[in-house]
């Protein structure tokens, strides 16, 4: 299977469901979906490369449906994927959960941030600062931005205190993406 058959696959499910991929032509960005393949951190683009015992792939996928972009990511492991590399989609998931579950009414958004580094270092992986994550909006790729780290420009503000549900369904979401394998790096031996 290559990225390009998981584009067309996705393109054709979203416009079959009545939404449209929000990637398309976004900045001249030419596919539906950004495949990221094993050392490329995000915004892979689609091609003709076969995928192979041992690739991680993160498929991240933006709709556009009734008036709001909506983005999400999975990863998954090709084959017999070598044991650092499972640690690292392991270590990516522990974080997203854990973060999501951090999510409530009130909490600063640096506070998610905080939470992923302190587990990535924990599991010793490092987390690559110059990719945010982001939900549902009227905006592709709208604020607020969700860092993913420390130390940078945190964006100012909390988790709307009201309609607890719905924050929690936005936030949830938005970390699917947020932390993919991709956007993770081995930063020692496992």
């Amino acid at each position: 299977m290559t990225t390009e058959y998981i584009d067309i696959l996705v393109h054709n499910k979203v416009i079959e469901s009545g939404a449209y991929p929000s990637p398309l032509n976004y900045l001249g960005f030419p596919k539906s979906v950004c495949t990221s393949v094993n050392n490329v951190a995000c915004h892979g683009i689609p091609d003709d490369r076969q995928l192979v015992d041992g690739d991680i792939v993160s498929v991240d996928v933006t709709v556009f449906c009734n008036g709001h972009h909506g983005d999400c990511c999975e990863t998954y492991l090709v084959g017999n994927v070598d044991e650092a590399g499972q640690h690292l989609t392991q270590t990516a998931r522990k974080c997203r959960d854990e973060a999501i579950a951090l999510c409530a009414p009130g909490i600063p958004f640096a506070a998610v941030g905080a939470k992923v580094e302190d587990i990535a270092e924990g599991e010793g992986v490092t987390v690559v600062p110059c990719f945010v994550g982001r939900g549902i909006g009227k905006c592709f790729r709208g604020p607020p931005d969700i860092y993913r780290c420390r130390g940078l420009s945190q964006p100012p503000g909390q988790m709307p205190l009201h309609e607890k549900t719905f924050t929690q369904w936005i936030l949830s979401t938005l970390l699917v993406y947020l932390m993919t394998p991709a956007t993770l790096s081995l930063s020692k031996e496992v």
